[in-house]
Formats: C-alpha cells, sequence, structure tokens
C-alpha cells in the first residue's frame, strides 16, 4: 500500500529537499505453498521481484537533472524518505519557474531493488526551505533580464534484467528518455531565428528540406541570497516557437526545445 506523507524533508540523490507531498509504495508478489490431500496454504513464498515507486511534489527547490544514460548505474538514485530509503531510477521529472517566484517541482522514480526502513514520518517548516528558490527571470543569452516563465521536463521509462530465481536485477536500462524545455516571455525573439537562412521550399518539391537546426534553452535559479545557483540547459531542435504582438505591447513569444537522451 502506498504512504503518504506531507511537508516533509526528504533526500533525493544526497541532496535535502522540502517536499509538499510525497508517496512511496512497495509491492510484494506472493504464492500460497501447497500439499496434495491437504485443503488450505501451508504458508507463502515470493513468486516475484519486489517492486516500488515514489512521487514528490517540490517546493523550493529541485533535484538536480538526470546525468549520462550511457551508464544507468548513474542515474540511479538513493531516495530517502519517511524512515525508508531504496536506489530509484527516474521516470517524470520538471521544475517550472516564473519571475521572482517560489520555484517548484516534481519528480517520479521507480524501484527494482528492495525498499528498505521503517515507514514514519519526518517533518520540516517552510521556514527551512533555503536553497534554489527564486527564478529571476532572465532566459539565457537570448534575452537577458526579460521577464519570462520556463519549465524543465524530462521523461522515461526503465526495465530490468533478472536470471531465474534471482529477486534483484541483473541489469536495469532505460527503455527511452528525452528531456525539453520550454521558454515563454517578453522580448524572446531572438530565440526563435532557428532556420531563419535557410531554403526550406515547399510541398510542391520532390523533397523539400526539413529544418533540424539545433538551439540552446538556458535557465538558472538562485538562492535567495545568491549563494547557490542551478541551471537547466537543453540543446535540441525546435519543436514549437510563436511570436504575438498586440497594438502598444510588447513582443512577446514562446519557444520549446527536446533532446532524445537515448
Amino acid at each position: 500500500m502506498p504512504h503518504s506523507y506531507s511537508d516533509v524533508h526528504v533526500s533525493i540523490g544526497g541532496v535535502s529537499l522540502y517536499a509538499s507531498s510525497a508517496e512511496i509504495q512497495a509491492s510484494h508478489q506472493v504464492s500460497p505453498v501447497r500439499s496434495p490431500g491437504y485443503k488450505g496454504s501451508l504458508g507463502t513464498i515470493p513468486s516475484g521481484p519486489q517492486q516500488g515507486s515514489a512521487s514528490f511534489s517540490f517546493l523550493g527547490g529541485s533535484p538536480e537533472k538526470p546525468g549520462d544514460f550511457s551508464n544507468p548505474d548513474l542515474i540511479k538514485t538513493l531516495i530517502k524518505v519517511g524512515g525508508v530509503s531504496g536506489y530509484g531510477y527516474p521516470t517524470e521529472f520538471s521544475v517550472s519557474v516564473e519571475p521572482h517566484q517560489v520555484v517548484k517541482g516534481s519528480g517520479s522514480y521507480v524501484f527494482f531493488d528492495p525498499i528498505v526502513g521503517d515507514f514514519g514520518v519526518g517533518g520540516a517548516t517552510l521556514a527551512e526551505v533555503a536553497r534554489n528558490t527564486i527564478f529571476d527571470g532572465g532566459h539565457g543569452s537570448f534575452a537577458e533580464n526579460a521577464k519570462s516563465s520556463a519549465k524543465y521536463s524530462f521523461s522515461a521509462s526503465w526495465d530490468a534484467v533478472r536470471l531465474m530465481a534471482s529477486y534483484c536485477p541483473e541489469h536495469v536500462y532505460a527503455k527511452d528518455a528525452y528531456e525539453e524545455i520550454t521558454i515563454e516571455g517578453d522580448d524572446i525573439g531572438g530565440a526563435i531565428g532557428s532556420c531563419k537562412d535557410a531554403d526550406l521550399g515547399d510541398c510542391d518539391d520532390d523533397c523539400p528540406q526539413i529544418c533540424m537546426d539545433e538551439e540552446t534553452l538556458t535557465f538558472t535559479i538562485n538562492s535567495p541570497c545568491g549563494s547557490y545557483t542551478q541551471e537547466y540547459s537543453v540543446t535540441g531542435p525546435v519543436t514549437q516557437s510563436k511570436l504575438s504582438i498586440s497594438a502598444g505591447g510588447v513582443l512577446t513569444g514562446s519557444i520549446t526545445v527536446k533532446k532524445f537522451l537515448i
């Protein structure tokens, strides 16, 4: 069954964060032991490996973005919450920011190894949140100090290879994974220039050119006193871009880049 917590400290990869909500659960597969001529069960035995999952909503901070997918051991993350711990693999992760607002984030993990410990409660207060909490509004090299909002997203799916009669995985691998950043804000037109010099042709051509120019989007979040900064950056093809302007207004727009990690 899932165990849910609110307003707790959690540890993600050794980094202490404040979670406004957290949920962790483990599942155990068991089968009955039966004997010919005997009605009922003589006991139970494991019939499959233990698996688990965890999900978090963060306020005032977020974990670091996942690392190198060429080695799953580098992605494997130690999760601690409510008196239990286990090594999980990130399946969903996002960070959203708005100018001069507290950073919000979320994360989900899947466990193939056993979750150990005693389920309990670890408390926290909002006053203890003092890490990377404030987004100061700039978006990389495109428009310094422009008002903007940004969101970093990550998604992956995982599977495990196990040997017969083994409850621990022999190998864990990612089946797919990608990350993307979307930035919306004022004076963002300079960021939406991908393929502006290309002769794209049109659909009447036998083989019109397809634009796969890459852009790099970056945003940084800071602690209130500037003692800690964390950067999120993605380089990849532009998957969405738009501009809008109204009479007497300023040029506003949005851009999204996406990178497939495997």
